[in-house]
């Protein structure tokens, strides 16, 4: 699997909605979307959802994607400096992908 910033990612189970890459690095990939009204349906979510972003992280080595495993999110995914603080973090073991919430990279 090979990415660059700011390319558009499409995946099987959500193909109307396209993730942008936002970080590399040498294991892991973020991509980012904004959240849509379907989301909001889906999470049972009542706010605002202009500047509420979904993301999701790739493991290249095990091809699967999905959340962080911290239960409150300490990462701004709405800023470069929020995705490179959590794409530094995965990398150095820090914090890791969620073991419940991952599921196989199936790409459009």
């Amino acid at each position: 699997m090979s990415y660059t910033v700011d390319q558009q990612i499409t995946f099987a189970e959500e193909p109307d909605s396209p993730y942008t890459v936002r970080a590399i690095g040498p294991r892991f990939t973020i991509l980012t979307r904004s959240m849509t009204e379907e989301d909001r349906e889906q999470f049972e979510y009542g706010g605002s959802i202009d500047k509420i972003m979904i993301y999701s992280i790739i493991d290249s080595e095990i091809k699967w994607r999905g959340p962080h495993n911290l239960v409150f999110n300490p990462y701004d995914f709405r800023t470069t400096a929020g995705i490179v603080e959590c794409l530094r973090d995965l990398e150095a073991g820090e914090t890791e992908m969620s073991c419940r919430h991952t599921i196989p990279v199936l790409r459009l």
